[in-house]
């Protein structure tokens, strides 16, 4: 008996599917050729999937493709697409991480002012994992992230009340180094050491101010000297 001949796979077709399933693989494979596939009609279809489908899973594979293609799929379209999943509270927490860590792969090509704020705003986020993805990707982003805008929103973040948004706070001014060593920034983060007590917020503003500079050093000489003990500990680690 005659074997049937195989389905040909087409990906693009594929993503106009009316089989959720179809939709979904056709993402994945998009995803899987990374920036090969990244030609203009395959990232306007990715994004019209992202923005449109009903699935939830198909989005998530929309999503995670884009983020693989990297800088090629960071075009103002695609930014706004992705700006609106992380911003919508009503989408499921899978799409907003989804979502973030695409912006995350394309690094500072994303970093256009609408998606900085959407990013800062998800650092107060009450979904943990929204949260730690969104001060990943800023992390990701960099210098091209040290907005006057981002740095002051980090500033406030210093002074949360929820210690996992001050620790992650502190953990993106570290990755942004030297670009985020305004005086508002370092004072800023002299106060925090002087004044923290929570365990898991210290260590990551002592190497925040280790990643600023030693610009920041007579700041944080001056908070271990006015605090308690506060900052037990930060001397070493900044000799490390």
């Amino acid at each position: 008996m005659a074997r049937r001949a195989a389905r040909r796979v087409e990906p693009l077709k594929d993503l106009q599917s009316s089989d959720p399933l179809a939709r979904r693989a056709a993402a994945e494979a998009l995803g899987r050729m990374g920036e090969r596939a990244a030609r203009p009609e395959v990232v306007r279809a990715l994004a019209e999937r992202l923005r449109d489908d009903e699935v939830e899973e198909v989005r998530v594979e929309a999503a995670q493709a884009l983020g693989v293609m990297g800088e090629a799929a960071a075009t103002p379209e695609v930014l706004e697409v992705l700006t609106k999943c992380l911003r919508n509270k009503e989408e499921g927490w899978a799409v907003r991480v989804a979502a973030i860590e695409a912006l995350q792969l394309m690094g500072p090509a994303a970093a256009a002012p609408e998606v900085l704020r959407a990013l800062l705003a998800c650092l107060r986020d009450e979904d943990v994992l929204v949260l730690w993805a969104a001060a990943e990707a800023l992390g990701a982003m960099g210098k091209a992230a040290a907005t006057p805008e981002v740095l002051e929103g980090l500033i406030g973040c210093l002074g949360d009340e929820d210690p996992k948004v001050r620790q992650k706070a502190a953990d993106v001014l570290a990755e942004m180094g030297s670009a985020a060593a305004t005086p508002e920034v370092i004072r800023a983060l002299a106060e925090r050491l002087r004044d923290e007590d929570h365990e898991i917020v210290r260590p990551a503003l002592v190497r925040a101010v280790v990643e600023v500079g030693t610009v920041a050093l007579p700041e944080l000489i001056r908070a271990i000297t006015e605090g308690s003990g506060a900052v037990a500990g930060a001397p070493g680690e900044i000799h490390r």
